[in-house]
């Protein structure tokens, strides 16, 4: 992965397309979205993510653009979810020093 599509996929998102927590709390990047998803409650991970539905990975596609994560994500427990982000975040800070 080039360096700047990994800093791209770090940097915050512009205001208004932050991801929403039911809970109140907001994430404006991936490592925010890591810290949400690893303080959530059970319930309040499963008002984002049941049946068909997965909001986190909505917003990764949607608004960030990473879909290989978004497709991982889909139909990850709250824990898979918190791995699958830990793992992603250490890749692209990687990538984005590399040169």
């Amino acid at each position: 992965m080039d360096p700047l599509e990994a800093r791209k996929l770090l940097w915050n998102v512009d205001e208004g397309l932050q991801f929403s927590f039911q809970n109140g709390r907001y994430a404006r990047n991936l490592k925010e979205l890591l810290a949400g998803v690893s303080s959530l409650k059970k319930e309040e991970y499963e008002h984002h993510v049941y049946f068909d539905h997965n909001d986190f990975s909505n917003w990764l596609l949607d608004v960030l653009g990473d879909d290989k994560l978004a497709r991982d994500l889909f139909g990850a427990h709250q824990e898979q979810a918190i791995a699958l982000l830990k793992g992603r975040v250490h890749y692209l800070e990687h990538q984005a020093k590399q040169r």
